[in-house]
């Protein structure tokens, strides 16, 4: 239920808007194995919430804690690192790309600073 929570808050926080549902715009890919800031759950909760320099806002305050883990727990099913029994299965209108549970598993590999 959270991973499909953080599917919908996705959408309803705009991350598409900089993030382009995972394929990367203004910001960067979500669905590739290359995390400048690493891939563990508390390195994307970091960022979330404490934003990152050159573009990454900063959302403390903003959404509420509990919301924060279930963008975390989206944002890992992306690059295909859930179970394929937790992934949200329903595809939506904004899908430009291979369902969650259909994509193949990347590593997500740290790029940058730790």
């Amino acid at each position: 239920w959270g991973m499909a929570e953080g599917k919908r808050l996705y959408s309803a926080y705009n991350c598409a808007g900089c993030h382009a549902n995972g394929g990367g715009g203004m910001g960067p890919p979500l669905m590739d194995d290359r995390w400048i800031y690493g891939a563990a759950p508390a390195n994307i909760y970091q960022t979330i919430v404490e934003g990152r320099p050159n573009g990454m806002p900063a959302f403390r305050g903003k959404i509420p804690d509990a919301q924060v883990w279930m963008l975390v727990a989206y944002v890992q099913s992306m690059s295909g690192q859930a179970p394929i029994d937790v992934m949200p299965g329903r595809s939506d209108h904004m899908r430009a790309t291979t369902p969650e549970n259909a994509r193949r598993a990347e590593t997500p590999k740290q790029t940058g600073p730790r």
